[in-house]
């Protein structure tokens, strides 16, 4: 009996201590947690990127290096007031180099754009969905073709993740009206520009949809009018003044600093001026939404909005109809001015999933509604082109429409399919005409009403997973990494090179020409250590680094070999092209790359093992030109022989005539791309040996030289 009574409080203080999460949040938890490695694993597995992801990796790598001053130079990034993708990643880029930079990274962009779930779940929960239905708009809210940007190092996942808390903070900010709730949603919508430049126009959404709230819902129109300015104030005093205090902060920086473009730097304001093109802009992107979204979920959701924005005695649905409305609204003008990609309109889908799977759950859809929902979804498919944007590339910008051309109409387009009434165009638009009065079937006619907005969801999310699925499926194949070149071995350099040091790359030969500078910025962008330009004279088409870049110039005493060094600090190691250099520096091998790359350590103190005068940064000898080759005494100490290969041009007509001589004497024909290997023996007398290679009346080229034994 003491044993029982002594385990009792035992027992009731594990229980305090370990309280039990309610299975909801587990679900939502699960549903994040899954969402982040399924887009950390594609996003560390994707190979390509583009030339943003590059800037704001490498601006995220000046500020980690600069430390807390790096924070605020705003002149070294002219992309506006966007910052917190930079400001995430710093810290990373200061800690770590590749790969272990790239892959946390990859970790905080899936997070941010994953949490997206979590704001559309609590947000259909504020709403007063069950449990299963929030998962469902939280899964629905992630479940799109743009998933694809979470992979990216773009500002879209941050952009995402603040447009998606914005919504749900200014819901609560409207629906329950508090001071903190106000500072909530204040947070939330200054954390927006800075996730993404154009979101500036967001910033008057709110006051603006506390106006609307706050508008009384009882008593004559004058009354109303003059009870209207003390509800907004009673309601929302906090969010009232920050509001004035911005707006009077925000047209003093536009008056003082350089109007508009002193908030967006180089994106500017969008034009207006032409409204039809405004228009048939924001048609297109809505078209592309509707299909990206799944078609039905948007005619389902439309309605619901439309209704919910008169719905005033509904306060949780009406504030929410009328936030979301009037983000879309502010959204669609701001993409006026926007580039044609789908990445652009793809916050949409957070109210549209939200607005959606609300209907379904709460049986809000009215046979009317749905066949007006119904009726916009079918004019924006048949009244735009589906195959405006082919190619691999377009799995990346207009994956919806991809998604749309080729596997939608193109399964339409052959049998059975194919003998559906009319174009695949209106065959999908019959279908959607179906499911929606399939969707009002069960809904309004199965006795189990739970079941019965089980299967609708169910069936959206099984949709969107499909849709999903084959865009990052093909991204991932034939954009993402066709070859399949893991992460570690994109950061060739960063691997061998110890923590702390910085390399360079060797702007000199092949790699002084215009057809490396892509794969110099390659390998620059995966490998953070790369920062220094090592350069012969004061110019090289080799590209620096946006930040951080260190010009290294070389300067080689052609008599002895010695190099020394008259700008910048040598780096230890270099990432070196393959091929001919016209300074053959003293150097080790340390590692290979998937690129016409290696690295080397560079033998101190510095000096060359030849010299070559006479040839272009290519390796050409021009037709009847010469090129001069200096292999110095302690490089011919090191090994009697030096090889050389001879190619001819890949545009070489004919062939080509060379001539080796001074020290030996060689001769013969190459045709274009054929190479002929010519050993040379060396002598140690004197502080060189010069070879003089000659080409006849057609260009030769140099691809190859090296110093070692005999062969």
């Amino acid at each position: 009996m003491i044993s029982q009574r002594a385990s009792r409080p035992r027992a009731a203080l594990r229980s305090r201590a370990l309280p039990r999460l309610p299975w909801p949040a587990l679900g939502a938890g699960g549903l994040f947690l899954a969402a982040v490695a399924v887009l950390t694993a594609l996003g560390i597995g994707q190979m390509s990127y583009q030339p943003d992801e590059a800037l704001y990796t490498q601006v995220a790598q000046h500020v980690g290096h600069r430390g807390l001053v790096g924070f605020f130079e705003w002149d070294v990034y002219q992309r506006g007031i966007q910052r917190l993708t930079v400001w995430m990643l710093a810290p990373v880029f200061a800690l770590f180099d590749g790969p272990g930079a790239f892959a946390i990274g990859h970790v905080l962009q899936s997070a941010l754009y994953a949490s997206a779930a979590i704001a559309a779940y609590l947000l259909a929960r504020g709403l007063g969905l069950r449990p299963l239905a929030a998962l469902a708009a939280g899964a629905l809210s992630i479940l799109v073709p743009w998933a694809i940007m979470a992979q990216t190092f773009l500002t879209e996942p941050a952009a995402y993740a603040a447009f998606a808390w914005l919504l749900y903070a200014g819901w609560v900010a409207l629906a329950r009206p508090s001071p903190r709730h106000d500072a909530f949603a204040l947070l939330a919508a200054a954390l927006a520009p800075l996730s993404r430049t154009g979101f500036v126009v967001l910033l008057p959404v709110l006051p603006v949809a506390a106006a609307i709230v706050s508008w009384p819902a009882s008593g004559s129109v004058p009354e109303r009018l003059r009870g209207w300015p003390a509800a907004l104030w009673r309601r929302h005093r906090v969010l009232v003044v920050v509001a004035v205090f911005a707006a009077v902060l925000v047209v003093g920086r536009m008056a003082t600093g350089g109007g508009w473009s002193a908030l967006t730097g180089t994106y500017g304001a969008p034009p207006l001026s032409d409204l039809g093109l405004v228009v048939r802009k924001d048609l297109q992107f809505l078209s592309r939404l509707m299909s990206g979204t799944g078609l039905l979920l948007g005619a389902i959701a439309l309605p619901w909005l439309a209704v919910g924005l008169a719905r005033v005695r509904d306060a949780p649905r009406h504030a929410f109809a009328v936030l979301a409305v009037l983000l879309s609204l502010a959204l669609l003008l701001q993409l006026a001015g926007a580039a044609p990609d789908e990445r652009y309109v793809m916050y949409l889908t957070i109210p549209l999933a939200v607005a959606g799977v609300a209907a379904v759950a709460r049986r809000e859809i009215g046979a009317l509604g749905l066949a007006a929902g119904t009726a916009v979804v079918a004019a924006l498919v048949l009244g735009h082109r589906w195959d405006v944007n082919g190619g691999d590339f377009g799995f990346y910008a207009y994956p919806a429409e991809q998604f749309h051309h080729r596997l939608l109409t193109g399964r339409l387009s052959v049998p059975p399919l194919s003998h559906l009434p009319g174009d695949p165009e209106h065959s999908l638009v019959l279908i959607l005409v179906l499911a929606a009065c399939a969707t009002w079937v069960v809904l309004g006619r199965v006795r189990r009403t739970g079941a019965a907005v089980a299967a609708v969801l169910l069936a959206l999310v099984g949709w969107q997973a499909i849709q999903t699925g084959y865009v990052l499926r093909n991204f991932r194949d034939k954009v993402a990494n066709p070859n399949h070149i893991g992460l570690g071995a994109r950061s060739f350099v960063d691997r061998v090179v110890p923590r702390g040091e910085f390399a360079g790359i060797y702007g000199a030969g092949a790699g002084n020409t215009r057809d490396f500078e892509a794969i110099w910025l390659e390998a620059q962008f995966w490998n953070p250590q790369l920062r220094a330009i090592v350069q012969l004279g004061p110019r090289t088409v080799a590209p620096s680094p946006y930040t951080l870049g260190q010009p290294v110039v070389l300067q080689p005493n052609a008599e002895t070999g010695r190099v020394s060094v008259t700008t910048g600090r040598m780096p230890r190691f270099l990432a070196e092209a393959r091929g001919v250099n016209p300074l053959g520096l003293r150097a080790r091998p340390v590692a290979a790359s998937y690129l016409p790359m290696d690295v080397v350590e560079v033998s101190r103190p510095l000096r060359a093992d030849w010299y070559v005068v006479g040839m272009s940064s290519g390796g050409i000898v021009r037709p009847r030109g010469a090129a001069r080759l200096r292999v110095f005494r302690h490089a011919i100490e090191r090994g009697r022989c030096a090889r050389m290969d001879v190619t001819g041009p890949p545009d070489l007509a004919g062939t080509a005539t060379y001539r080796v001589s001074d020290a030996v004497s060689a001769s013969g024909r190459v045709r274009a791309q054929q190479t002929r290997t010519i050993q040379l023996r060396l002598s140690p007398q004197g502080a060189y040996q010069q070879i003089v290679v000659r080409a006849a009346g057609k260009p030769l080229q140099i691809t190859g030289i090296t110093v070692g034994a005999c062969l």
